[in-house]
């Protein structure tokens, strides 16, 4: 069924399962949002998309057509309650916006506080909650909390975890994890999505920028880079290329340009796990003497969710090391002794779309004998903070530039097979996940 309504003096047809904020994004019309996700919908709880309808403010979020609405956006009643909600958010929100991860165009508060000219005046800074470092890929800091419920509804309703949950005590509501646990000690896989969908600076991951930074640029170690191969299709959002766009040179003329001894891509040891995982598989075949099916190891945000959700099945996992860690590994045998550079002078950097990465470089099976296969992991947003910290044009680098060869190219490329069949057989101490 549809309706035909008036929004800002223009007649338009709607129909009667769109909400009003749905149909003024349609036509173009910016009404600011905190608890609104296009990929989630409306939590219904800031508020700030108010418009006036017939002269009573109401959610555009929650409100649906009728017939003879008079719809109207840019009213100074609209204007006075929005300002209005900004300004209870901003008087129990810290003033570190020099510091924050967020900063910089990322925090959607600070945009629309931008918008309408709201400044935080409070010179207190606000510390309610102590910030929660306790997950090995994700920051959790209630300080800057805006109650959006964002992060609730990611977890629960796309990913199925559910371990955020809202509480109220004295009228007072509240985020906190399940059972009164710290967020490392709850059933989190580190998936990242609720850093990807929090509006302020209240969850990111874990920040490695800093340390790689100074590290690129004292280090006299041989400092090595692999990449996934997802990044050449998103890190071009962050500086305004069409998404999906392969930026695959420009991202090595970047890397270059950082300081990288060696750019690789992580599809060379993408290749050598796809061989050792289809080994195995063989193995518990022919023998039946091991778990089956066998799932891959490969993610560490599935193998975090075996782990804490489902531990009957960990024997049902590879042994194998992921790609990131297979790199790593050979990085630091293969690698190592092919150029004679003493593995402990050796270096390696991931650059990965998940958070759960980090964690996964540090576990005790990652190791050998202290030495860790992959040295640091970070993010796209990272990599895109690096880039942007150094002054790097990245849209005026080259489009002609490859990866370095020498594990830097795929199974579609000879170098490949020729390292597998001199090589492959001898990889097995570097594979090994579980024992």
């Amino acid at each position: 069924m549809n309706f035909q309504i008036e929004i800002d003096g223009v007649l338009t047809d709607i129909e009667s399962t769109q909400t009003l904020l749905e149909k003024c994004k349609e036509l173009g019309i910016n009404i600011p949002t905190l608890c609104h996700h296009e990929d989630l919908g409306s939590q219904k709880v800031c508020g700030i998309c108010v418009i006036e309808c017939n002269g009573e403010l109401l959610k555009s979020c929650e409100t649906y057509p009728q017939e003879n609405m008079i719809i109207k956006t840019k009213t100074p009643k609209i204007i006075e309650k929005r300002e209005k909600i900004l300004k209870d958010i901003m008087e129990n929100h810290p003033n570190d916006c020099l510091t924050c991860e967020k900063s910089k165009g990322d925090c959607e508060l600070q945009n629309i506080s931008f918008e309408y000219n709201i400044v935080n005046r409070n010179l207190v800074d606000i510390r309610k909650y102590e910030i929660d470092n306790s997950s090995s890929g994700i920051t959790r800091n209630m300080n800057k909390c805006i109650l959006c419920e964002r992060c609730v509804a990611i977890c629960k309703e796309v990913q199925g975890l559910g371990i955020y949950e809202v509480i109220e005590a004295d009228g007072v509501k509240e985020i906190v994890i399940k059972d009164g646990k710290l967020l490392g000690e709850s059933k989190c896989v580190s998936c990242g999505q609720c850093i990807k969908i929090c509006p302020v600076g209240a969850l990111t991951e874990k920040n490695s920028v800093t340390e790689l930074n100074r590290l690129l640029k004292n280090s006299q170690k041989h400092i090595v880079v692999q990449m996934a191969p997802a990044i050449k299709h998103t890190i071009g959002e962050e500086f305004f290329i069409t998404p999906g766009v392969d930026v695959t040179s420009k991202m090595v003329g970047a890397l270059k340009k950082l300081g990288f001894d060696k750019v690789f891509s992580t599809d060379f040891s993408a290749d050598v796990t796809i061989m050792e995982e289809g080994t195995e598989l063989i193995e518990r075949l022919m023998k039946g003497d091991r778990e089956l099916p066998m799932f891959t190891s490969c993610c560490p945000g599935w193998v975090n969710y075996v782990e804490k959700s489902y531990p009957n099945f960990i024997k049902n996992l590879s042994s194998c090391k992921s790609p990131q860690q297979m790199f790593g590994a050979l990085a630091k045998s293969y690698y190592s002794n092919t150029l004679n550079i003493p593995k402990e002078d050796i270096y390696v950097v991931s650059i990965m779309p998940c958070t759960a990465k980090k964690g996964e470089s540090e576990r005790i099976e990652m190791q050998e004998n202290g030495i860790r296969d992959v040295d640091l992991v970070i993010t796209t947003r990272e990599f895109a903070k690096l880039i942007k910290m150094n002054n790097i044009d990245f849209n005026s680098l080259p489009d002609d530039l490859t990866y370095d060869s020498f594990m830097g190219l795929g199974s579609v490329q000879e170098e490949f097979w020729i390292f597998w069949w001199s090589y492959g057989s001898s990889i097995k101490n570097s594979k090994s996940y579980f024992n």
